[in-house]
């Protein structure tokens, strides 16, 4: 297909027998439904693809992931360093850091924002695991 999409709404438009209208007011209803069909787009796709959009007013989700302490935010940044993360290492960076993942989350996921962190926590953790020797070996002399 070729042409804007205002172009081939308006094609759509003429070839469509049950579409009476022709000249300069199915031009408007063309460039109407083009805008329709395009602010529809972008509010499917949620604004610019990779962006999320900040509401209004706070939320709830958002005001749980943004009220973390940073005793709670240091070790989830230790942890995703840990696990091949480029984290900063200051605690303010750090808390800073996954404030902001927190944030994607509840932006995109809302209410269920603590479930998807939860599981990627969990996911990490198994990583760790995975690398780590058995620490109740290390210290055995016979071991």
């Amino acid at each position: 297909m070729t042409g804007t999409l205002e172009d081939r709404v308006r094609a759509f438009m003429q070839e469509d027998p049950d579409f009476p209208e022709t000249g300069a007011g199915a031009g408007r209803v063309a460039a109407a439904i083009t805008r329709f069909v395009a602010s529809e787009l972008e509010r499917e796709a949620g604004g610019v693809t990779g962006e999320l959009r900040l509401p209004e007013t706070m939320t709830p989700s958002i005001d749980q992931a943004l009220g973390e302490m940073v005793f709670h935010t240091a070790p989830i940044a230790h942890l995703f360093r840990d696990t091949g993360e480029n984290t900063p290492p200051k605690a303010e960076r750090e808390q800073a850091f996954v404030l902001f993942w927190f944030l994607r989350l509840a932006l995109e996921h809302h209410d269920n924002w603590r479930k998807v962190a939860g599981a990627e926590i969990e996911r990490r953790l198994q990583i760790l695991k995975a690398n780590k020797p058995d620490a109740g070996l290390a210290g055995r002399a016979d071991g």
